[in-house]
């Protein structure tokens, strides 16, 4: 180094490097928390295919599970298992709220951020009714 002005120069630069990685890893809290979610769901839409539709224990199941991912306001819409057919097309729709911390840049405060979750998908009944 030079001049005591280039130190101030990198100090800056390491100063918003590490601003922008704080950010880029709090970036990923929701991308986990939203292929997790997904992932739950998609489990519980295997069950419609095969089960022709969701017992309001499976539902209650769903719920927790969510819960416990830290998903909050969690409603559930599935068909029940006898109101179903053979071929008939049934949809899947889970709603909530996901809640994180992150960092404010400008004040570097952590500030709790609330965002909506859904999940929407379409099946078709693979097994024939008991």
């Amino acid at each position: 180094m030079e001049s005591p002005g280039d130190l101030i120069i990198v100090g800056i630069i390491v100063l918003i490097l590490a601003l922008v990685m704080v950010n880029g890893v709090e970036g990923t809290v929701p991308l986990y928390a939203r292929a997790t979610f997904d992932d739950t769901c998609n489990s519980y839409l295997a069950i419609i295919e095969r089960d022709s539709g969701l017992t309001t224990a499976q539902k209650n199941n769903l719920i927790a599970e969510l819960n416990s991912m830290g998903i909050t306001n969690v409603v559930v819409t599935a068909p029940l298992p006898s109101a179903t057919s053979w071929g008939q097309k049934l949809e899947l729709k889970v709603t909530g709220e996901f809640s994180y911390e992150t960092t404010n840049p400008t004040t570097y405060s952590e500030t709790t951020v609330t965002k909506p979750i859904k999940y929407q998908m379409r099946t078709v009944v693979l097994m024939l009714p008991n």
